[in-house]
């Protein structure tokens, strides 16, 4: 029987043949995960490609958003920096382009102060309730919000209303002496000289102190002693 020759076209072929391993058996992922990915390798490039449109999509529009807080910021400035007689219609113009931004939500805050400094209560009232409608409930800017409406309310003669705002102000750190400071000055008017002085008593045990003693100067607490001394001095209410 004679030897196969080295040179025999069989043995050749068998000699020179590779053989490929694709991807996934290189990233020895199993036999079975790698036939079903084969199947549906479709449907799995067009899922990729979903994910990396939505991606995109999303950098373009937080973009997008970033631009337009900066254009806001740079437009609210420009409106408060306008005469206080022109401001109003410069933050009207500016609230028309950028209201939904949060530089818009302070310019309507400042509407509403314009208003109030030239003795349009009604209006300022709206303009800080219709804010204080579209705040989410931990807002920081809800003190302020409380505030101007609890002003708002006091200055149109909603006095029970008042009240109650400036009681919803004292809720917030660091208010509520502000807070008790107001309610003590409306129980006064309302001849209630008992809650008065238990509201003008907290407003001087929480106001800042310098040392344990009151600060020299400090206006509000030296109302706040004279009118708490003037009420228990006073005849005592029927």
């Amino acid at each position: 029987m004679s030897e196969q020759s080295a040179f025999d076209r069989q043995h050749i072929a068998e000699l020179t043949q590779v053989h490929h391993t694709g991807l996934l058996e290189q990233l020895r992922v199993p036999p079975e995960t790698a036939a079903w990915m084969r199947r549906y390798q479709r449907e799995l490039w067009a899922g990729l490609a979903c994910c990396i449109l939505a991606f995109v999509v999303w950098a373009l529009y937080d973009n997008y958003r970033t631009t337009k807080a900066e254009k806001a910021a740079a437009a609210l400035h420009a409106a408060m920096a306008v005469p206080v007689e022109s401001r109003a219609a410069r933050l009207a113009e500016m609230i028309t382009q950028y209201g939904s931004t949060s530089a818009g939500t302070w310019a309507r805050i400042e509407q509403a102060q314009l208003a109030l400094d030239r003795g349009d209560a009604a209006e300022a009232l709206a303009l800080f309730e219709q804010v204080r409608k579209n705040t989410a409930g931990k807002s920081p800017l809800l003190p302020l919000l409380h505030y101007g409406i609890a002003t708002a309310q006091e200055r149109t003669g909603k006095i029970d209303e008042a009240m109650q705002s400036y009681r919803s102000l004292s809720e917030f750190k660091g208010f509520a002496p502000l807070a008790w400071m107001a309610l003590g000055r409306l129980y006064e008017a309302r001849s209630e000289r008992e809650q008065a002085v238990q509201m003008y008593e907290k407003y001087l045990a929480a106001a800042p102190e310098a040392g344990g003693q009151a600060v020299s100067g400090d206006g509000a607490r030296d109302l706040a002693t004279a009118r708490l001394r003037d009420l228990k001095s006073g005849p005592a209410a029927k």
